[in-house]
């Protein structure tokens, strides 16, 4: 095994938003830079929905 053999650690699988929360949480100066990224960006916000006749 590689350097992580006998730190007796349990992998996490994390996707782009979890990535996001972390570096946020543990490295905030660099989340701008995620801005430039897909999958790693601020999501839309959606504050207005109407609905059209069909």
């Amino acid at each position: 095994m590689g350097g992580l053999a006998g730190l007796e650690i349990v992998p996490e699988l994390i996707d782009g938003s979890r990535f996001r929360a972390l570096v946020e949480r543990h490295l905030p100066s660099a989340v701008a830079e995620l801005n430039h990224y897909r999958g790693f960006g601020v999501k839309p916000v959606l504050t207005h929905l109407r609905s059209q006749p069909v």
